[in-house]
């Protein structure tokens, strides 16, 4: 086991993705459950699904012996004002980031503004501005919140594949920007997670554990159906059940002396069925078994 990385957990585990909607599960139940299973860090998730009265918070999470590392800010970066947005957004979180103690914020850009993949090749213009966008926003979140900023490349956006991972790495400043990285999510887009952190390791300062299951993705693409029809098909599986090689994870992680948080993340929405809670435990069980992190 290695004990450098902290395992945690995140609201979207438990099929969370909107700070309200009928159906997701209270956040309540979100913090019991995840306490049950064994987790004691967690994510935020988006902002105002957990209270965001600081006192009431810190009360919540107090009671349940449970920390906040960071959260998973979505945001679109394409449109003109994405900046100010974004400013705006920060300016909201990361205030109750710092009283919570976390360390990291991560970054996620927006998923609806892209209708067809070729929609998520930018041309230079708007490349530029993404670029800037990114730049100046992880600037205010280290200098003015003293967090580390994570940029967390997502399917269906403008920087979900690797290509676009490396050309945005050669573009910002390692001082303010790395990566948020997703096994999931990397393997979806066609690379080879492990390949990927033994070249830029070093960029990485903050892990999602996800696994994925390339029948449902060959389904997906045989039946010509969206990314978004593939996560309600369950593309996403629990640890050990799908195609990500996380013996070799593993080892690639270890092999670049991280230390820090590995947020165990299963994409479910919505979890219809009420299996979040069983999915998290087995997780949780996987990733300590193969020496991942630890609680």
């Amino acid at each position: 086991m290695n004990n450098d990385i902290k395992l945690a957990t995140c609201p979207c585990s438990w099929g969370v993705w909107y700070p309200e909607d009928k159906e997701q599960p209270s956040w309540s139940k979100f913090l019991d459950e995840a306490k049950e299973v064994g987790h004691s860090v967690i994510e935020l998730g988006p902002y105002g699904y957990l209270p965001t009265e600081i006192d009431r918070l810190k009360e919540e999470l107090y009671l349940r012996d449970m920390s906040v590392c960071s959260t998973a800010h979505m945001s679109d970066l394409i449109v003109p004002d994405a900046l100010l947005r974004i400013r705006e957004d920060i300016d909201k979180v990361c205030p109750l980031l710092v009283e919570l103690g976390a360390e990291y914020f991560v970054f996620m850009d927006g998923d609806e503004l892209y209708p067809h993949p070729m929609d998520r090749n930018l041309n230079l213009s708007q490349w530029q501005h993404v670029i800037s966008v990114i730049n100046e926003s992880a600037k205010i979140v280290k200098e003015e919140y003293g967090l580390e900023y994570a940029f967390h490349p997502h399917v269906s956006t403008c920087i979900e594949n690797e290509h676009q991972i490396i050309r945005l790495l050669n573009d910002t400043p390692s001082e303010y920007v790395n990566l948020c990285f997703d096994t999931g999510h990397h393997l979806y887009t066609g690379g080879i997670p492990e390949d990927f952190i033994k070249n830029y390791g070093s960029r990485i300062n903050y892990y999602h554990l996800k696994d994925m299951s390339r029948y449902v993705l060959d389904k997906v693409k045989q039946e010509k159906l969206s990314d978004n029809d593939a996560f309600e098909m369950g593309v996403m599986v629990p640890l050990g059940m799908g195609n990500v090689d996380f013996k070799s994870v593993k080892e690639a992680i270890n092999a670049t002396g991280f230390h820090g948080y590995a947020v165990i993340e299963q994409d479910i929405y919505p979890d219809r069925e009420g299996l979040a809670k069983t999915y998290a435990r087995k997780n949780l069980d996987f990733a300590l078994t193969m020496g991942l992190g630890n609680k």
